[in-house]
This record gives structure tokens, C-alpha cells and sequence, in this order.
């Protein structure tokens, strides 16, 4: 009795574990460049660059499981070590996969390394250990951290890292690697869903995709959602400054947060039909009502 219980339990963890893989695919976007994303769902996005003298990760994912299967996918194309960890920013499912890296060097800009070492990187310990219970959920903090732009040279590959002024939080930072004329957006750019924007200063985030978009790029590769081309990082921007208009414009005809999130709530929805993650506006509207009220 007790073997065929064994044996059950080991059939039932081997297909969750089976789908669980089955849920992710793996992308050859460039030579060289590889991004690991959910077949469908607004999920986030890791990419994994192989060089001849090794391998470079940007956002592991939410957990050290989710960077173990990330190995695992690495492993499939190379068996060269992991030199670099980068995290574009500090949230928790861009960063806990840190953990199944360690040896590794894991960058940050240093304010997304301060914060994820205080109390809103505690938060989102938190928040994610209730996604993963039973996942030993914890901070690999950084071992190298830059203020304003780092590069990054491996193999053929030199990556540019970019540290604009507080736009999706405070610590963001985004890759450009000229050569390939692709742009590695974190959390910057996000693909076919509303932006999570509970830190978010529009305003300099509005400017900081329009620096994006000056670059000569043909690829980006978002923190969530499918690869795409340059209209990506546009298409962003243009959200962004709907949000604004939106919520200045109803605040101008008068009226409590309540009623602007209803009216905006309204036209975004409409606006952006296809976009995943509706349930992020109200969100989104209060920021942008703050935002151009303290101004």
C-alpha cells in the first residue's frame, strides 16, 4: 500500500512539475540571446545571453525555483557558467530566482539594491512568499551596483546598462547592446498589459522612454509579455501620457478620486481593450491624480 501511494505522489509531482515546464517557452530572439517567457498570460520575462566566456542573466524570476528552471533552460544551450545576474529592478518577481545563482555577480543599480534591503523589499519578501508557499522566498542582494550607466563587456557581447531617473520605482535600469540593436526594457516597457505603477513618477518615466526610443534600436525585449519591435517602447509611452491627460483633464472639471478613477477607468478600458491586467487601473488613476496634485 505504502509503495503505491509513493508511487502516485511521485507521478502526480512529476506531471506538476512537467506542467509547470510545459507553461514556459524559450526564444532565440538574436544570436546569442535568449529570452524565457509563459506561452501565454502577462507574466514576467527572463533573458539569458551566452558568450564564449560565459553566460549573462538578466531577472531570474519570483523564486529560486523559478531560477532553477532557469538553469535548466540555460543548460540546454550551454554549459558555460553564469557570470552576471542583472536585476532591472528590485520587485520580487524579477529578483528571488537571484538565489540559484549564487557565485554569480548580481547587478543592480544601488538604489534598487537599497530598497530591496529595506522595508519595501521586505513587502515583497512577503508578497511573494504567499505566491510560492513553501519556497525558501529570500533577497541575494547585489555584489556590484552603479549609479548612472555601467557596461558590461563578455565575450562579443558589450551591454550598456542605463539608470534613468525614477520612472517604474526609484532603481530601474534597462540594457542596450548597440551591436544587436536590441534594448532589454525591466520593467520600463511592458508588452500588451496594464503597468504595475504603485512607485511610478510618470512624468520622468514619459521622459525616459522618449531617450529610449532615440536609440538605434530594432528589438526590445520587455520586462512582461512578447518580444517585439521599436512601436513597443512608443506604445508604452503613449499609455502613459493617456493616463495623464486623462486624469488631469477630470481633475481640472472638478471632481473627487472616486469619480476620476470611474471617468478614466472608463476611457482606458476602451482605449486599451486588449490589454491584459485591467484590474491595475484605479491603481494606475490614483498615482497619476497624486502625481499632478503635488505639482
Amino acid at each position: 500500500m505504502l509503495k503505491q501511494i509513493l508511487l502516485i505522489a511521485g507521478v502526480v509531482l512529476g506531471l506538476v512539475s512537467h506542467a509547470v515546464a510545459d507553461e514556459y517557452k524559450t526564444k532565440e530572439v538574436l544570436p546569442g540571446i535568449y529570452t524565457v517567457m509563459l506561452k501565454s498570460g502577462p507574466g514576467p520575462n527572463s533573458t539569458f545571453i551566452v558568450t564564449g566566456e560565459g553566460v549573462i542573466v538578466i531577472d531570474p524570476g519570483s523564486s529560486p525555483e523559478a531560477g532553477e528552471r532557469l538553469k535548466k533552460e540555460i543548460a540546454k544551450v550551454t554549459q558555460k557558467p553564469v557570470v552576471y545576474v542583472i536585476n532591472s529592478h528590485y520587485h520580487g518577481e524579477h529578483t528571488f530566482g537571484n538565489a540559484a545563482f549564487e557565485g554569480a555577480q548580481i547587478v543592480m543599480t544601488a538604489q534598487a539594491g537599497k530598497t530591496m534591503l529595506n522595508s519595501p523589499g521586505d513587502r515583497e519578501r512577503k508578497k511573494w512568499e504567499k505566491k510560492h508557499p513553501g519556497s525558501k522566498i529570500r533577497a541575494l542582494e547585489p555584489n556590484l551596483t552603479f549609479q548612472k550607466e555601467l557596461g558590461i563587456k563578455l565575450g562579443k557581447y558589450y551591454l550598456r546598462l542605463i539608470h534613468p531617473p525614477a520612472s517604474h520605482t526609484s532603481g530601474d535600469l534597462y540594457i542596450y547592446i548597440a551591436s544587436y540593436r536590441v534594448i532589454i526594457t525591466g520593467g520600463m516597457v511592458v508588452a500588451e498589459q496594464i503597468p504595475d505603477m504603485r512607485e511610478a513618477s510618470i512624468s520622468n518615466w514619459i521622459e525616459a522612454l522618449r531617450k529610449m526610443e532615440d536609440l538605434d534600436a530594432e528589438i526590445i525585449i520587455p520586462g512582461n509579455g512578447p518580444v517585439g519591435n521599436k512601436p513597443r517602447v512608443t506604445l508604452m509611452k503613449h499609455y502613459l501620457m493617456n493616463l495623464r491627460t486623462y486624469v488631469e483633464d477630470a481633475l481640472l472639471d472638478g471632481g473627487a478620486l472616486p469619480d476620476i478613477q470611474k471617468k478614466v477607468g472608463e476611457k482606458l478600458k476602451k482605449k486599451f481593450s486588449g490589454w491584459a491586467n485591467h484590474d491595475r487601473l484605479d491603481q494606475n488613476i490614483e498615482r497619476a491624480f497624486f502625481e499632478f496634485v503635488r505639482n
